[in-house]
């Protein structure tokens, strides 16, 4: 993916997410949930992002999200500011709502009523890197902790929770991560598992965590640009633009991984060959499908990047 189609991408998704919000119902004067996490996850990838499309844009996603009445709805049930916490920590510009937002999950957080014990591990440690960056605190943790000799097997929410982690230790990729050569592998294994099976939600989030990764060589990022651009061809058209006719509330996050990935390649996306890497990660995808029982009944052929 060259520069102009990198900003052609980039400016048809900011379309693409306008003509969606503008079709977002609300009930009585709220956005309901789907609509939330819309508007949530569309602010992160807008912040992540580059250009001045996606700071504007940014800039209405926050109106959007936080100048609704949100004061009947915090003053009903005030654990409902943990839905709105995570975007607080991307917005360009703070709406006069969102402040208010702010105080309330960080005095929730310091009374120990954004967490429990039955949430998943990866909740827990959003609420702890929202409290973070709202205070202005550093923020670690550590993405690979528990992982054991069993992960071939790990289900599709425990590799999301893996996921997770990583973006919070890394603030979303904009800061490395340092791993060992078996953790480094088992990243590898399983993003060349999503391959195999053509998982491409999966695949991208794994995609991005292996950006961050600290150390890595020209040669081991170039399988990343070959799987973003075959991922990309499902939904863009001839011009690079998001084609209309793609299911944009079905797949909006699989543009908007895809759009922080073109943002960090900052030198474009031209293709590399490097077939030995390519290789390495098709035996990887094909062995990790074996081992985990893992080839979904009925799933097309892997992707032509690691076939």
């Amino acid at each position: 993916m060259d520069a102009s189609l990198r900003v052609t991408f980039g400016d048809s998704l900011c379309d693409a997410v306008a003509r969606h919000l503008d079709s977002i119902s609300k009930h009585n004067g709220l956005l309901e949930t789907a609509g939330i996490k819309f508007v949530s996850e569309a602010i992160i990838a807008s912040s992540l992002a580059s250009g001045e499309r996606a700071r504007r844009l940014n800039a209405r996603l926050g109106e959007t999200l936080y100048d609704q009445p949100l004061a009947t709805l915090l003053l009903g049930n005030p654990r409902t500011a943990t839905m709105f916490a995570l975007p607080l920590c991307f917005l360009a510009e703070r709406p006069p709502g969102a402040d208010a937002v702010a105080a309330l999950f960080c005095e929730l957080h310091e009374a120990g009523a954004t967490k429990a014990l039955s949430y998943p591990s990866y909740r827990n440690l959003e609420m702890d890197y929202i409290h973070a960056k709202l205070t202005g605190r550093s923020f670690r943790c550590r993405p690979f902790d528990g992982l054991t000799l069993a992960f071939p097997w790990m289900t599709r929410d425990q590799v999301y929770g893996l996921t997770h982690a990583f973006f919070y230790d890394s603030d979303f990729c904009r800061r490395t991560v340092r791993s060992s050569p078996e953790q480094k592998w088992i990243l590898d294994a399983l993003l060349s598992k999503a391959c195999h099976q053509r998982d491409s939600d999966v695949l991208l989030e794994l995609v991005l965590c292996r950006t961050a990764l600290e150390g890595r060589t020209a040669q081991e990022s170039a399988p990343e640009d070959r799987l973003v651009r075959d991922t990309l061809d499902g939904f863009l058209d001839r011009e690079g633009r998001v084609n209309r006719e793609v299911e944009f509330e079905r797949y909006y996050h699989h543009l908007f991984l895809a759009w922080i990935y073109v943002a960090r390649r900052e030198g474009g996306c031209a293709p590399i060959e490097h077939m030995d890497e390519v290789e390495r990660l098709a035996s990887l995808g094909r062995l990790m499908g074996s081992i985990g029982g893992g080839d979904t009944p009925g799933a097309p052929a892997p992707y032509g990047a690691l076939s």
